[in-house]
């Protein structure tokens, strides 16, 4: 989880302040609120381990947040997460089946491996926002340099 979403700030590198808002495709979201999607992610992991359905509205960051003060929230949610996943599960048998929201009894490797490709999935989603507002800007260039 750590070296995905490193993978996936590195695509904010180089943004343009009119990209922040763009939404190249109707069914697209923008950066910004790509990354309140993030946080909201972040926010309802532990309530969903838990076995309950989250009320996502009420975990939804504020809108309107500028874009340093959204980026640090994504750190601050980011962190809790990990920290939460460490304190719950470090000493845990992952087989251990538990009581998911969405699929019945999982193990607790299954349920928490199913967050880990939502940071890659968004990566795809801001590279597709980054091309759709910059022809010139390539993927490959920005994503595998330095």
């Amino acid at each position: 989880m750590e070296a995905s979403r490193a993978w996936f700030l590195k695509l904010l590198d180089g943004l343009k302040e009119e990209q922040w808002d763009a939404k190249p495709y109707p069914n697209v979201m923008s950066i910004r609120e790509t990354l309140a999607h993030m946080v909201t992610n972040d926010r309802v992991l532990p309530v969903m381990l838990k076995g309950e359905e989250p009320d996502y509205e009420s975990f939804r960051p504020d809108a309107g947040l500028s874009h340093d003060d959204l980026l640090a929230l994504l750190a601050e949610t980011h962190k809790a997460k990990i920290d939460f996943l460490s304190q719950t599960y470090m000493d845990r048998d992952l087989n251990e089946e538990m009581q998911t929201v969405y699929s019945g009894k999982k193990p607790i490797w299954s349920e928490i491996l199913g967050f880990v490709p939502e940071d890659w999935y968004h990566i795809g989603q801001m590279s597709l926002v980054r091309q759709g507002t910059d022809a010139n800007w390539d993927y490959y260039a920005h994503f595998y340099s330095g």
